[in-house]
This record gives structure tokens, sequence and C-alpha cells, in this order.
């Protein structure tokens, strides 16, 4: 009915200081969110830079402007 937990975490003796646990698994799975958020900083500036240069080059460039034609203005002729 009950399960043995098995303790996993290792001991870290440095200069005969064994004070300090590590968990292999936690420190694996914070390296690999470390690294993934990275990856995802990275992209984010990536898109805002590229925002921004797209929106930088419409601010620069001349309108453009679609070559309509010339409305006439028909002159009304005025009866005597």
């Amino acid at each position: 009915m009950w399960t043995d937990v098995k303790n996993s975490s290792r001991t870290v003796t440095s200069g005969g200081n064994s004070s300090m646990m590590v968990d292999s698994d936690l420190t694996l799975l914070q390296n690999a969110q470390h690294r993934n958020g990275a990856i995802a900083a990275t992209v984010f500036i990536a898109f805002l830079l590229a925002l921004y240069a797209v929106l930088w080059k419409c601010m620069v460039s001349p309108p453009q402007r679609k070559h309509c034609k010339v409305r006439v203005r028909v002159k009304q002729r005025t009866s005597v």
C-alpha cells in the first residue's frame, strides 16, 4: 500500500564542507529552463527589432499614392 521514497540527492564535498545538497535532476531541469528562457528571449528581441525596422522604413519612405483619374469638373451653364 505504501510506496518507498528514494532519496536521489547527492552531497557535494568541497574542502571538507558537506553542507551543500545538490539534486542532479533539479539542476538539469533548471539548466534546461534557463536555456529555453534564453532562446525565447532571443526570439522575442529579434521579433521586436524586425518590427522596429519595418515601422522605421514606413515612416522614412514617402507615401505612395495610386494615380487616380482626375475628376473633371463640369461647369454649369448659366441661363440668361
